[in-house]
């Protein structure tokens, strides 16, 4: 069997807080069957707000079973064969970053930074780990190739930090988070 890599366009990474304000994984279910909650987790990262409107107004189970198979059709990038590949590559990754990122979280794999990129946007190209020191917090810092075709740099690397030295791994955002967060001491740094 032919192994495609799949490239999300870069909306889908924005895409992380619902319009309703709960983040992935966080949808008030209301009684859904477990097969519905567990698709949705599965979803999380590549449903689109007015998608998961529809589907949060769908009142019998029969109704939202044609809407998790569009979902998937709608996505399928090759129709004319029998598997879906895009599904079958985005459950891979859930079930991947669940066994990855589960380790130093209070959070399933899936929930946390890495995880999600993971989901998102596969398997980096490659990882440089930076391993703590005196100065340092832990980090990796995860290089993609992208597709100019679907709006995103030729390349890019993202960096996720172990904050403290314990926990899990965060993104790093050089914005909201600073040059300090990323060392050890800041006290007398300006």
């Amino acid at each position: 069997m032919k192994k495609a890599l799949f490239v999300l366009p870069a909306c889908f990474c924005l895409t992380v807080v619902s319009s309703s304000g709960l983040g992935p994984g966080q949808a008030k279910t209301g009684g859904l069957a477990p097969r519905f909650e567990e698709w949705l987790k599965v979803a999380s990262y590549i449903i689109r707000d007015k998608e998961l409107e529809v589907f949060k107004s769908l009142t019998n189970d029969r109704d939202r079973d044609i809407f998790v198979r569009m979902f998937w059709k709608m996505r399928d990038p090759a129709p004319a064969t029998p598997e879906n590949e895009y599904k079958d590559e985005i459950y891979r990754r859930f079930q991947e970053a669940n066994r990855r990122y589960r380790f130093g979280s209070v959070r399933e794999g899936w929930r946390t930074d890495r995880g999600r990129i993971f989901i998102i946007l596969g398997p980096p190209a490659s990882i440089t780990p930076i391993p703590g020191s005196n100065d340092l917090f832990p980090a990796e810092i995860w290089s993609y190739y992208g597709d100019a075709a679907k709006n995103m740099p030729v390349h890019f690397s993202l960096v996720f930090y172990q904050w403290r030295n314990s926990g899990e791994y965060k993104l790093y955002d050089p914005f909201v988070d600073g040059p300090f967060r990323l060392l050890v001491q800041t006290k007398g740094l300006n």
